[in-house]
């Protein structure tokens, strides 16, 4: 899931242009077989879905009735991270070497239902999870000509799970008996992700409070991630059972 900040204008050209090629297809299909609008759907449907500025999501649906589905969806995120980084340090000729590690990041689930209210259009109802993450930054280094010293200092940074609900407008195929091809709009809630930091240090090895807790505390304090509304277009392909 993805915030879009395109202007208005730009997002409806192209929600109109998507949905006016797909109602074309549909248009061609019927009138060249009048019971098409009918014709029994795969009680299965899985697809991949592609997002602008996002990863993909796999998503597994299964038929209650020929026009209502439910089922999961399921996007991987970010891979975890565990790398060092180096850095200047506060003195001449000297740097600051640590680890950085990050647990997978934007990872999330999501419950979807659809019905199909007009041949191959639905309307959707959707609940998403995005799972909390924690960042690192421990096992310090100060390095300065030929001396190291360990910093016993570590920060820990816990981003909360966050949650969405969104209303959507789409369109599905099946094409060839078994391949399925669609596109869907959304618009939704994003809920506030808090933000938690926690620190550790010995204040006798830094004669107080270490110059990055300072300097964090005053300038550079992450505020939580505020809720707020978004707008999502996909396109997907996959198979139907």
């Amino acid at each position: 899931m993805k915030i879009i900040n395109k202007k208005p204008k730009e997002i409806f050209r192209r929600i109109t242009v998507t949905l006016l090629f797909f109602i074309s297809i549909n248009l061609n299909a019927q009138s060249s077989s009048p019971t098409e609008a009918n014709k029994p759907r795969k009680k299965i449907h899985i697809y991949i879905a592609l997002t602008a500025f996002s990863k993909s999501s796999i998503n597994l649906l299964y038929a209650i009735s020929n026009n209502f589905y439910y089922g999961l969806s399921y996007r991987t995120g970010d891979e975890p991270i565990q790398k060092g980084v180096i850095s200047p340090g506060i003195y001449e000729d000297s740097v600051d070497i640590k680890e950085f590690k990050r647990t997978r990041m934007n990872e999330s689930w999501g419950l979807r239902t659809q019905y199909f209210f007009f041949g191959s259009f639905y309307g959707s109802l959707n609940f998403g999870l995005n799972k909390a993450y924690k960042e690192e930054q421990k096992n310090q280094f100060f390095i300065q000509s030929n001396n190291i010293d360990f910093k016993p200092y570590q920060k820990t940074t816990i981003y909360s799970d966050r949650y969405s609900a969104s209303l959507g407008i789409g369109y599905r195929k099946e094409i060839f008996e078994f391949l399925i091809i669609g596109s869907e709009f959304e618009y939704g809630h994003l809920s506030t992700r808090r933000i938690n930091e926690h620190y550790s240090f010995n204040p006798q090895y830094f004669n107080g409070l270490p110059d990055n807790y300072v300097t964090e505390q005053v300038f550079l304090r992450e505020k939580n991630q505020n809720s707020r509304d978004y707008l999502s277009v996909s396109v997907y392909a996959g198979i139907a059972l």
